[in-house]
């Protein structure tokens, strides 16, 4: 049987992104650093998690990498972080 393990969903501010599911009443926590966070987590007591993330965040070299689809010859990693870099999906994985 498959057990889904989490759902990825692209923001376009994280802080506000943050701010909303606050107020919603879940728990977030950033996944990095708070001076380059690009995604915060929302876990549940049955081991899922939200991810939240903002590609805005990530660095412009990468962002640039992605678009020209550099990203995605160097392998299955890449080619998935690329994907978030460059879409416009809200569900993005």
């Amino acid at each position: 049987m498959m057990k889904l393990d989490h759902v990825l969903i692209r923001v376009a501010n994280l802080n506000q992104a943050i701010m909303d599911f606050k107020t919603m009443g879940f728990n977030t926590y950033p996944g990095n650093s708070k001076k380059h966070c690009h995604h915060a987590m929302i876990y549940f007591s049955d081991e899922t998690f939200i991810e939240l993330v903002d590609p805005t965040k990530f660095p412009y070299l990468y962002r640039w990498l992605a678009k020209l689809g550099i990203l995605s010859k160097l392998g299955p990693l890449f080619k998935r972080f690329g994907k978030y870099a460059t879409t416009n999906n809200l569900f993005i994985d």
